[in-house]
């Protein structure tokens, strides 16, 4: 499973929810241990590793319908993901 190589912090947050901030750490530090620590977390966002011939990705998908758009925020990314 490839390591993940991003901030150290970043904060989860659906729509107008309760926000997660996770830290990387030996705990997290690979996508399906990252998506591990989301769905634990009861903030109302599920992640699932997706992996096809491009390589392996974490797919966040909110788990309150009409949520809103799930964001993803550190001090040096920052992203909204749009709602399909």
């Amino acid at each position: 499973m490839p390591t993940i190589r991003c901030p150290d912090r970043f904060t989860l947050k659906a729509g107008s929810g309760t926000a997660l901030t996770i830290t990387l750490n030996s705990s997290s530090n690979t996508l399906a241990k990252l998506g591990a620590t989301i769905n634990a977390s009861g903030v109302g966002i599920n992640a699932s590793v997706l992996t096809d011939s491009a390589g392996s990705m974490l797919s966040l998908v909110s788990g309150t319908s009409g949520a809103g758009d799930i964001s993803v925020t550190s001090n040096s990314i920052a992203a909204t993901v749009a709602r399909r």
